[in-house]
C-alpha cells in the first residue's frame, strides 16, 4: 500500500477538441477531476481527459491535485498538492505557480476563489487543528483568518459576501452546512446535519461532505452522507431558508458534485458497486435540472475525490 496516493488531476472537456499535449483545454466547458490512477496514465500521473473521436488522457503539469478549482473566468486552476507542498495555480499555458508554503507535514487544501479572482481562501490542516487561511492570487499577503476553525469544505458565494462551509462540530453535533462572512466571522448554520439527543440517539439526516454554489448564489448543491454512514444523496439547499430538495440518492458514497456555469446542470461522481477485490470506481455523469436526467461522460474512474466545472 502506498503511503501517499498519487492523485491524478484530469480535465474532462465537454465540447471541442484541445491541441494534443496542451496543458489542459483552455476553453470553456472543461471539468476538473481529481482521481487516483486515471486509466492509461502510468503511475497515476496527472492527466487531461477530452471527449471526442479518440477519447484519451493527456499529461498535465501537476504531480498531485487535490480539490482542483477553476478561477472565476476559467483561466487558471488552483489545487493542493500534498503535505508540506501547499497550493499551486496552473495557468492555461501550462505554467505552474506556487501560492502557499505550509510548514512541514501541514496540508493546504480546499482552495476557493473570490468572485473577482483576486484572493483565495483555503484550509490548513496540521496536528489536530484546521485553520482558515487567506492568500492573494499572486501568492502575497497570506494570513490566518481563524484558528482551529472547525469547518471543512469551502465555497465562496458568487456575490462575494459569504462563504459556505461544512461545520465539523463536536461530539454532540456536526456535518451541517454553514454560512460565514469572507473574513471568517459570523458563522451560522443554514442546514443542520446530525445531533445527539438527550437519550443518546442520533437525530438528523446525516452529514454534509461536499458543496458548491449555483452561479446565481440562490442555492447550493450538497452531498449528504446518510445517517448510517453508507449511502449518500445529492441535494439542493436554498440559501435563504435552508430547505433541502433531494435530487438523487445512492446506496454508496458520492464523493463530489459541481454546478455547471449556467446552473442548469450538475456534474456528479456516481459510485459503482465494486466487484470482489475491486477498488472503488466511479462514473462521471451530468445531471439536468430540475428533471434529474443523466448523461454519462466517463466510466470507471478510480478514487475520484473532487470535481469543478470551468466557467463560460
Amino acid at each position: 500500500m502506498r503511503a501517499v496516493a498519487a492523485v491524478a488531476l484530469a480535465l474532462l472537456a465537454l465540447s471541442g477538441a484541445s491541441p494534443a499535449g496542451a496543458a489542459y483545454p483552455g476553453r470553456e466547458g472543461a471539468i476538473a477531476i481529481a482521481c487516483d490512477g486515471c486509466p492509461g496514465v502510468p503511475g497515476g500521473n496527472p492527466a487531461v481527459f477530452r471527449v471526442g473521436p479518440s477519447d484519451r488522457f493527456l499529461a498535465v503539469a501537476l504531480r498531485r491535485g487535490d480539490g482542483p478549482t477553476f478561477s472565476p473566468r476559467g483561466s487558471a486552476l488552483a489545487a493542493g498538492i500534498g503535505p508540506g507542498r501547499g497550493i499551486v495555480v496552473l495557468a492555461s499555458d501550462g505554467r505552474v505557480r506556487r501560492l502557499t508554503r505550509p510548514p512541514l507535514l501541514a496540508v493546504d487544501r480546499d482552495p476557493t476563489w473570490s468572485p473577482d479572482g483576486r484572493r483565495l481562501l483555503f484550509l490548513r490542516a496540521r496536528d489536530r487543528s484546521v485553520d482558515l487561511m487567506s492568500v492573494a492570487a499572486n501568492g502575497r499577503g497570506g494570513r490566518r483568518l481563524l484558528a482551529d476553525a472547525g469547518v471543512g469544505g469551502l465555497a465562496w458565494a458568487p456575490a462575494g459576501d459569504l462563504v459556505a462551509v461544512i461545520v465539523v462540530g463536536d461530539t454532540d453535533h456536526g456535518g451541517s452546512v454553514g454560512l460565514m462572512r469572507s473574513d471568517g466571522t459570523g458563522l451560522r448554520v443554514l442546514a443542520p446535519g446530525w445531533s445527539v439527543e438527550p437519550d443518546g440517539s442520533i437525530a438528523g439526516s446525516g452529514s454534509a461532505s461536499r458543496l458548491d454554489w449555483a452561479p446565481g448564489g440562490s442555492r447550493l448543491a450538497v452531498v449528504w452522507a446518510d445517517a448510517d454512514g453508507i449511502g449518500s444523496s445529492v441535494e439542493l439547499v436554498d440559501r435563504r431558508t435552508g430547505a433541502r430538495t433531494v435530487l438523487l440518492h445512492s446506496a454508496l458514497t458520492i464523493p463530489a458534485v459541481a454546478f455547471s456555469p449556467r446552473g442548469d446542470r450538475l456534474v456528479v461522481a456516481l459510485p459503482r458497486r465494486p466487484r470482489p477485490r475491486q477498488n472503488a470506481v466511479y462514473d462521471i455523469a451530468v445531471v439536468s435540472l430540475p428533471a434529474g436526467e443523466r448523461r454519462l461522460l466517463a466510466r470507471g474512474l478510480p478514487y475520484v475525490s473532487s470535481l469543478d466545472w470551468q466557467a463560460r
